[in-house]
């Protein structure tokens, strides 16, 4: 388990060096637990206080195997008036509501109204393959057949989502994972709300910043992570976007360009 950044890889080590110069070239403060594919990263500026994590994956070598690494990197910034880095995770609506627009619809004006940022979003049919892939690491319990099925019965819409500590947020809106329990314990949440079964029960949300690094990649390869980090996350952040009704999502506005008509956060 390497303990500094001279013991990974030497193409995660130049990721690293990517990832130092991100923020005003930050000093590398620790890289740890590294537990198969995982290396976390944490550096500081100015020795300002914690105020966020962001994760996003590197592909590369290891002995011979291809492996992916998720950076999970903690930032700090020194200031009153710092502002915490957004997160991303990922959403997606399941087959059963995909499948009925008007819960379809319901469940998109819901990411809208608790304020997450739509950076993409697509629709896609799995084949059993596909969905085996992803629920691999379920394999060998009693739901993982019904699952698979499940989310191969039909088309799914994926986003990428943003927002300040959004994966806690995202599955807070979605409720617990039971909707017999979501429906006593968080009635106004999606699955409480919408959700039919366990498995019918509307959408999918990453669990950490680590899952959705990988199921970002997994749902939407041509989404380059580390470029939006580096270039595009100060922007949404500092409110230089729009939604496009007609996109459905929200996009990137210049800073100098005032909104048309019709055009809002």
């Amino acid at each position: 388990m390497p303990s500094s950044s001279g013991n990974i890889c030497c193409s995660c080590r130049r990721w690293w060096g990517e990832l130092c110069s991100l923020r005003d070239s930050p000093d590398p403060d620790r890289i740890s637990g590294c537990e198969v594919s995982v290396i976390k990263a944490r550096w500081g500026i100015d020795g300002g206080p914690v105020l966020a994590m962001g994760a996003f994956p590197v592909s590369s070598f290891h002995g011979g195997g291809r492996v992916t690494c998720v950076f999970v990197v903690t930032m700090q910034t020194a200031g009153r008036h710092s502002k915490t880095l957004l997160q991303v995770t990922l959403a997606v609506i399941k087959p059963d509501a995909v499948a009925h627009p008007l819960i379809l619809q319901a469940v998109h004006q819901k990411i809208l109204d608790n304020g997450f940022i739509i950076v993409m979003h697509k629709y896609l049919k799995w084949s059993q393959e596909e969905s085996q892939r992803f629920y691999a690491e379920h394999s060998d319990r009693f739901f993982y057949q019904r699952v698979v099925e499940f989310m191969a019965s039909g088309p799914m819409r994926a986003y990428i989502l943003a927002q300040h500590d959004a994966v806690t947020r995202w599955r807070q809106l979605m409720g617990p994972t039971r909707v017999f329990r979501a429906r006593f314990s968080a009635p106004y949440s999606i699955r409480g709300h919408l959700g039919l079964t366990d498995t019918r029960n509307t959408t999918h949300g990453s669990d950490s910043p680590e899952s959705a690094a990988r199921e970002i990649t997994f749902f939407f390869p041509e989404f380059d992570q580390r470029r939006w980090w580096s270039t595009e996350e100060q922007l949404y952040r500092q409110g230089h976007y729009y939604y496009h009704p007609l996109q459905q999502q929200h996009l990137l506005q210049n800073p100098q360009t005032p909104l048309a008509e019709g055009q809002m956060h």
